[in-house]
């Protein structure tokens, strides 16, 4: 736990000149109505310049034009973050299929809300960010329950008083950035929380160890191939979802029932917060 503390301690309307739609239609919304996903440059914006063999030629922000009935949005991309040229952004294999996996994602958000009033960035976030800090956000909330547990113990541990702990510390954002499945493991070897959510922080250790097995930790700063990133659309319709439970029960280290109890409730909690958070309104034209 020393490795835990010493870290913890340190830590003190755009001008398209190329597009790619993808015209879908929502199967199961209850008007049937038509998607259309555009991805775009974004030419109203300053550009940058390209790199590589497209040095020297301009390059703009990559967007997405949603219309779904009557309704218009349009988002930045949250996979595509960097600048692409027109070269780039027409010819790259991995645009495009970058490009399908987010309009597949936005298809995903719009067929299981059904609610006209959406705001699909937010959905794209939390479909694409990583499944463990939507597991944190859906099971504990504001994290204040399971940190003030870490504090008490750091408390303990190292005899610094709880304020100074606190006030020196971000507990909650290492929480969500900097705990790894070795770090949880290690709090629970050391009896750190208390029985009625024990097996909710076995879940989330086994979550983060799959995850560090099988996927990348999502930083903004680096580029990401499609399925790398274990994310509530890999979760949901990539079959994460069934791997994780083979996974967990090889592992036995986690009641099959209760693993199969928390998996049921993290599922429908998800499905909640999605469509809490994804509510605003669309832009009409």
């Amino acid at each position: 736990m020393q490795k835990l503390v010493h870290r913890i301690l340190i830590n003190l309307s755009p001008i398209l000149v190329h597009e790619i739609n993808i015209s879908i239609f929502a199967s199961k919304s209850r008007n049937m109505a038509k998607i259309s996903v555009t991805h775009y440059l974004n030419k109203r914006l300053k550009p940058s310049y390209g790199i590589g063999k497209y040095q020297n030629e301009l390059a703009y922000p990559i967007y997405i034009r949603i219309s779904y009935g009557r309704k218009n949005q349009r988002i930045r991309s949250q996979w595509l973050h960097f600048d692409a040229t027109e070269r780039e952004f027409a010819n790259d294999l991995r645009i495009q299929e970058i490009i399908k996996y987010e309009t597949e994602i936005i298809e995903d958000v719009l067929n299981n809300i059904n609610d006209n009033d959406l705001y699909l960035n937010t959905g794209l976030m939390l479909y694409l960010c990583d499944l463990t800090n939507n597991y944190l956000t859906c099971m504990f909330g504001n994290l204040k329950e399971i940190s003030r547990y870490i504090v008490q113990y750091l408390t303990d541990k190292t005899h610094f008083s709880e304020n100074l702990i606190i006030h020196s510390t971000n507990i909650e954002y290492a929480i969500s950035n900097y705990y790894t499945h070795i770090d949880w493991y290690e709090l629970l070897d050391n009896n750190v929380f208390p029985e009625n959510i024990k097996h909710y922080i076995i879940y989330l250790s086994l979550l983060y160890e799959f995850e560090s097995i099988y996927y990348c930790k999502k930083d903004d700063a680096f580029d990401y191939e499609i399925g790398s990133i274990l994310n509530l659309y890999e979760w949901k319709n990539k079959e994460a979802n069934k791997k994780f439970i083979a996974f967990a029960k090889a592992k036995n280290i986690l009641d099959k029932v209760e693993l199969d109890r928390i998996t049921q409730e993290f599922n429908n909690n998800l499905k909640e917060y999605i469509k809490g958070a994804v509510r605003f309104n669309f832009t009409s034209m």
